[in-house]
């Protein structure tokens, strides 16, 4: 990795300005990787700046702003395959999730963007809150990636590696000062609460440092030093750790040679939700992105519709099963009652609201009596299948009788195809017969066009469903992601970052 210099900027006449703030980043940004940034950039992120700055911005969400910013950089140049760019690209895909953490909170009811006081918001929200909470990240998030995991205590627990580092296990870092001190919990009084709980005690923090020193199967190393801004003690925890299967090694000597034994642990058994399955055999590279680097659609209006399409109708099969509503009065109530969508309000959500009624409506028309076979509505269903975990929420299982219909629920034909919404309800089919459910049928109903369209669940098919999931995992688990640019880009929310992605 390439080293680099930063001058020092503090008050007076050594002030940090926009100029040294884009030097920096962009020095940062080169030294990340080998691949460097195009010519162009800085004149890239300028004219980004300048759009965000004007009074008629064309950006209208933070994802749309940061793929802009990506690309200026070059991070299609990146490689996914190479694992220094592997680790560079999750961390990215990482921060999109912070991005989207704090858009989605900020736009809630409706609220229009405006860039000056929303980015000075999402620097208060980094420095604030984002520094200690998103460290808290899943650690899967990266996983394929050959480096070194750099992690909390927190992060690790349940987890093993045959070495393990443990760094700066001193007193006031661990137990840190702040362990047991009275806190102001915003004018929370302290009796509603069991507030020193919270604040911590002596035993929580030796419970974690006995979380942090078994997570290491073959060598573990806990270091320390004497002064920082002023002298320290070791942590007291280490005086308590069994000397006779510890050495201690003074400072300038080497660590004593380390014997690391292949594992011969089996892999832990890893759950994949049914959606992803599908995913997968979309576009492997776009579930790389998606699934497991967590980069993010950009924000629009509309999110939120089809979920909200599916409570009413759940509502309305509560109506007309418990209070005995026809179809369509139960329908028209759930809407007018319990319709919401959380990025819009006032006349746009009116408009939402009555595209809703219309729709669900129309679809009561031709298949209301279905509401009154409903049995479950958004079932959740684990189960095995070879070396995983097959995991899904059913919309909605239907009784006719002694048969029981499985059914989905789509707003659009345009989102998947009928075959892969089809293979969603295959794998659910096969996990309620697992259980001893009597699913005799299958279904995908189509909302915005007022259809439904049966599948086919005979046990063969289910078997061919359950040895697709198979295939799909065991690619995964062999960090098998190549992309195939084709058709499918057009539904892939990374098109804009993916080096392969067709912009056509």
């Amino acid at each position: 990795m390439k080293g680099f210099g930063l001058k020092t900027l503090g008050s007076g006449t050594n002030k940090v300005t926009g100029d040294d703030l884009l030097n920096t980043a962009l020095v940062c940004w080169d030294s990340a990787h080998e691949h460097g940034y195009p010519a162009d950039a800085e004149n890239s992120l300028r004219q980004i700046k300048k759009d965000l700055n004007s009074e008629k911005s064309s950006y209208n969400n933070f994802t749309k702003v940061y793929y802009d910013v990506l690309t200026a950089l070059g991070f299609q140049r990146l490689d996914y395959s190479i694992a220094n760019d592997a680790a560079v690209m999750a961390n990215l895909g990482r921060f999109n999730n912070l991005l989207t953490d704090y858009e989605s909170a900020n736009r809630i009811g409706g609220r229009s963007p405006s860039w000056d006081r929303d980015l000075k918001g999402l620097c208060w929200f980094m420095n604030s809150y984002a520094l200690q909470a998103y460290e808290e990240q899943p650690s899967d998030d990266i996983r394929g990636v050959n480096a070194v995991q750099v992690m909390t205590i927190h992060q690790a627990k349940g987890l093993e590696w045959p070495i393990v580092f443990l760094f700066a296990a001193v007193n006031g870092r661990f137990p840190p000062r702040s362990m047991g001190r009275q806190q102001n919990w915003c004018d929370v009084p302290r009796d509603l609460f069991d507030a020193e709980r919270y604040e911590g005690s002596i035993e929580d923090e030796r419970r974690l440092f006995y979380v942090s020193i078994t997570r290491a199967r073959d060598a573990l190393t806990v270091s320390h030093f004497n002064r920082l801004t002023r002298s320290v003690g070791r942590s007291r925890f280490i005086d308590d750790m069994d000397k006779s299967v510890t050495t201690d090694v003074v400072e300038g000597e080497s660590l004593p040679a380390l014997t690391v034994h292949p594992s011969s642990m089996p892999e832990d058994i890893q759950t994949f939700s049914a959606g992803e399955i599908i995913t997968y055999n979309v576009c492997q590279h776009m579930y790389l992105l998606r699934d497991i680097w967590g980069y993010q659609p950009q924000l629009d209006q509309a999110i939120g519709f089809g979920n909200s399409l599916h409570y009413c109708l759940r509502r309305a099969g509560e109506l007309v099963k418990n209070d005995g509503y026809s179809p369509l009065s139960a329908v028209a109530t759930a809407v007018d009652e319990g319709f919401h969508m959380p990025f819009v309000g006032g006349g746009v959500l009116e408009i939402f609201r009555n595209n809703a009624r219309k729709l669900l409506i129309d679809f009561s028309r031709k298949y209301g009596d279905d509401l009154r076979r409903i049995e479950e509505v958004e079932y959740r269903l684990e189960y095995p299948i070879h070396n995983a975990t097959i995991m899904g929420k059913v919309d909605v299982i239907m009784r006719d009788e002694g048969n029981m219909e499985v059914r989905d629920y789509k707003t659009s034909e345009d989102i998947r195809t009928f075959e892969e919404v089809s293979t969603q309800v295959k794998l659910y089919t096969a996990g309620l017969k697992g259980l001893g459910r009597p699913v005799t049928s299958g279904s995908v109903a189509y909302l915005a066009e007022s259809d439904v369209r049966m599948v086919d669940v005979v046990d063969p098919l289910l078997n061919d469903a359950k040895k697709y999931a198979e295939k799909t995992v065991e690619g995964i688990m062999n960090k098998r992601f190549t992309p195939w640019p084709g058709e499918s880009c057009k539904r892939c929310d990374q098109r804009p970052i993916c080096r392969w992605g067709r912009k056509d």
